[in-house]
């Protein structure tokens, strides 16, 4: 998933002022999003999958790519699907997910 990259900077400073939300940016992030996915399920509970949850897995390495102004953040592949079928499928949030 593509975040800008001003987000992402502002996300690493609240890491390191506050180490025990998360061990680096990543998974902050990730932590966040699926909150957000949590979120989303209490308001919008008839959208969401059944039965499914996050794995509680992250791999170690943390996969980030800065692409100009814009940074890339690995999500695992089927929780990538997942948020993508439902904000822009169902809820229509936002026009366009990119992988």
């Amino acid at each position: 998933m593509y975040f800008p990259k001003k987000l992402v900077e502002r996300c690493g400073e609240f890491v390191g002022e506050h180490p025990e939300v998360a061990s680096n940016v990543r998974d902050f992030m990730v932590r966040c999003v699926r909150l957000g996915f949590h979120k989303l399920r209490e308001v919008y509970p008839e959208d969401m999958p059944k039965g499914y949850a996050f794995s509680e897995y992250l791999p170690r390495e943390p996969r980030i790519r800065v692409e100009g102004d814009r940074v890339r953040i690995y999500f695992p592949d089927r929780e990538f699907e997942i948020i993508r079928d439902i904000i822009v499928g169902r809820l229509g949030l936002v026009s366009t997910a990119t992988t």
